[in-house]
């Protein structure tokens, strides 16, 4: 084996730069520690040794060991500072020198507080696992407690929403514009959002509705159409449903049942009829009355007075109720101003349905929701009627 030039003659080994005659030569080579040692320092990107040097520092380390497993050589050894000295002078020296003394003293120093902590955290620990113990024993007792009780657990908990944070009646539901009414607020996501409200003529109760969807965005950060995710808060929601195309209601499945009470959808005919009935009956009443009593003057209970001329007179006692003004609801304005919003709508290009049939489903859909909701309430008051905090028999007699 001789070290050479590489040469495309002659069998070679790049990584210890040294050629060979044969094939067998280069095999053995392969096995060797030599070209082992050589492809580590290589991944290391560290340069090849030749053998005289590999040779050598596998001497060393060999004389190294020698020295650490021969008992004579233990003496000379410094554990705390891990140096090596080759003669007994020089270890004394060290052991007195002024460095070596500092580290001893740290490390008694070290020690002592150590078998003090470790008494304090054992303690601890056992004070920790007694404490740990009392816990899961309340805790497993007040589950075999509630046991009885997990049909009526909460299946939403309200206390971290304030329905105070919701927006405002006249402010927009996606934006920080203000109306001066509940129309022009409705106009103004139609036509810079395209939110539309489903069958806005037969809206019973605008503002309510409104209020709704403020609460809804507002305090509980839900979606109007997914409605099955709560945001962080409210610039989260409105920014969801921009980037999703969610600025509109869901109008069915189970999100129906929420706006039922803000949607009317009884027959006008029905309506008609009845009033028409009412009138009749007041008129026979009426015919009936002035047969018996022949224009004489009618005393309800002695708190009225009815004068010739059809004016009416209240009793002084009941002078605080007279006072009182409620306003009249005019539900015909109502509904006109409902008629004028789904006009704007119409003309913006809103495709909502108005046909007949559809109407007629919808009505028949808020009905049976209706009815459900009722049975629920029911069921409910039927089944939280045993959750008293008090006991109370039932076969007492008095």
């Amino acid at each position: 084996m001789s070290v050479k030039k590489p040469s495309m003659d002659l069998f070679t080994c790049v990584t210890c730069n040294i050629t060979f005659e044969n094939s067998e030569l280069q095999r053995d080579h392969y096995k060797t520690d030599w070209h082992r040692y050589n492809l580590k320092r290589k991944v290391a990107d560290l340069p090849a040794v030749n053998l005289q040097d590999f040779q050598e520092r596998v001497q060393l380390q060999k004389t190294q060991l020698e020295n650490a497993q021969n008992p004579a050589n233990d003496e000379l050894f410094c554990k705390l500072c891990c140096k090596h000295f080759n003669t007994k002078n020089s270890f004394t020296n060290h052991t007195q020198s002024k460095k070596h003394k500092e580290l001893e003293a740290l490390k008694t120093k070290d020690e002592e507080p150590m078998v003090v902590k470790s008494d304090r955290s054992a303690k601890k620990i056992a004070q920790m696992e007694e404490y740990l113990k009392k816990q899961e024993e309340l805790h497993n007792a007040q589950e075999m407690e509630d046991d009885g009780d997990l049909d009526w657990e909460d299946v939403a908990d309200d206390d971290n929403f304030d329905e105070a944070n919701g927006i405002d009646l006249l402010t927009c539901l996606f934006c920080e514009h203000k109306s001066e009414s509940c129309v022009e607020k409705c106009e103004h996501m139609a036509k810079e959002h395209s939110f539309f409200i489903p069958d806005m003529e037969y809206v019973s109760d605008l503002e309510g509705l409104l209020k709704f969807l403020g609460i809804k965005l507002g305090a509980y950060h839900v979606c109007l159409w997914c409605s099955n995710k709560v945001y962080r808060d409210l610039n989260s929601v409105q920014k969801h449903m921009v980037d999703k195309g969610h600025q509109k209601m869901k109008f069915e499945g189970d999100t129906f049942l929420e706006y039922a009470d803000f949607y009317d959808y009884g027959d006008e005919n029905e309506e008609d009829e009845s009033y028409d009935i009412v009138n009749e009956s007041d008129l026979k009443s009426v015919s009936r009355l002035s047969t018996v009593f022949d224009d004489e003057v009618l005393d309800n209970e002695g708190f009225e007075l009815v004068l010739p001329s059809g004016a009416t007179i209240g009793h002084r006692s009941l002078f605080r109720y007279y006072k009182q003004s409620f306003g009249h609801r005019n539900l015909e304005l109502k509904r006109q101003s409902n008629l004028t919003v789904r006009d704007k709508y119409r003309a913006i290009g809103s495709n909502q349905p108005y046909t007949h049939a559809e109407i007629q489903r919808k009505r028949k859909d808020m009905a049976y929701f209706k009815r459900w909701s009722a049975k629920m309430h029911a069921k409910l008051g039927w089944e939280t009627n045993k959750l008293q905090k008090h006991f109370r028999r039932q076969d007492l007699c008095f």
